[in-house]
């Protein structure tokens, strides 16, 4: 048994290293907006932070994508539109 770690808030890259150091393994990623954590930050974890679990355990985490506020300056906007100003505001079209 080990204690689950709290990745809540740090960098995607980070969790998963603690995760594994832990002795946990990393499960499923999911993506998610959010107006508070920043972009490629954990949002939530499906493990009870410092909560006793078998060895080897999956750690599902929420991940954030980009800020609410952010997309709803898409609203309205066609598809290619969207596409040209997220190029322009954030400088890189990945």
């Amino acid at each position: 048994m080990v204690d689950g770690p709290n990745v809540v808030e740090i960098s995607q890259a980070d969790a998963e290293t603690a995760i594994v150091a832990g002795g946990l393994s990393v499960g499923t990623i999911i993506t998610a907006n959010s107006d508070t954590v920043p972009e490629g930050n954990v949002i939530s974890q499906d493990l009870v932070a410092g909560a006793s679990v078998p060895t080897g355990a999956a750690v599902d985490l929420v991940v954030s994508s980009e800020t609410a506020a952010y997309q709803h300056d898409f609203e309205g906007y066609a598809a290619e539109k969207a596409k040209a100003r997220h190029c322009f505001t954030r400088g890189t079209c990945n």
